[in-house]
């Protein structure tokens, strides 16, 4: 959206490398599996990287942080 915003204003680039410059553009954990699903058009470059910027989001909320501690468990006395 904000990519669409910027390029409109830059007339003479092509379609084939407004879509290059999107995916290069993007974070590599991102990038890599934009370009691995082949996208042909900008669009479907868009959608990808969403997906997987929500699936990055998804993971990182799931697994602890890295160096966190685990809370220590209370054994009860006998």
């Amino acid at each position: 959206d904000r990519f669409q915003a910027l390029a409109c204003h830059a007339p003479g680039v092509t379609a084939r490398r407004r879509d290059e410059l999107f995916v290069g553009g993007l974070p590599d954990h991102i990038r890599v599996d934009v370009e691995l699903r082949g996208p042909q058009d900008l669009q479907t470059a868009m959608y990808y990287a969403r997906v997987f910027e929500r699936r990055a989001q998804a993971l990182q909320q799931a697994s602890p942080a890295r160096g966190a501690r685990q809370p220590a468990r209370l054994h009860p006395t006998p």
